[in-house]
């Protein structure tokens, strides 16, 4: 979702495609590491990895703001980004317990 929270800031056009869970069975085998998400840009470049896909929506930023040309101002984007990153690490297993409880050691 950051990804595509990003494109709309930076005001990038984009083909916003789901794919439902009857759909993946019959996708799987054709993603780059059998999983998603997976962006192909306009040259047909296909990029993978959620971190790839959000630095490069912001760096799409004409304003800069996404991620700053300035080192020190985009260090701090970096580090927002990397806590955030701590934080749903954090909390995932404690949301998704009641749904997979056998992932987490529960019968």
């Amino acid at each position: 979702q950051a990804t595509r929270l990003a494109l709309t800031v930076a005001d990038v056009p984009f083909d916003d495609v789901h794919v439902t869970w009857e759909q993946w069975a019959a996708k799987k085998a054709s993603t780059k590491y059998g999983m998603l998400p997976e962006m192909i840009l306009p040259d047909g470049t296909l990029v993978t990895q959620s971190g790839a896909m959000l630095r490069l929506a912001a760096e799409a930023d004409p304003t800069g703001k996404l991620f700053p040309a300035d080192v020190m101002k985009r260090t701090k984007v970096e580090e927002v980004m990397g806590l955030v990153g701590d934080l749903a690490r954090a909390w995932s297993p404690s949301l998704y317990v009641s749904m997979r409880p056998h992932f987490f050691g529960y019968p």
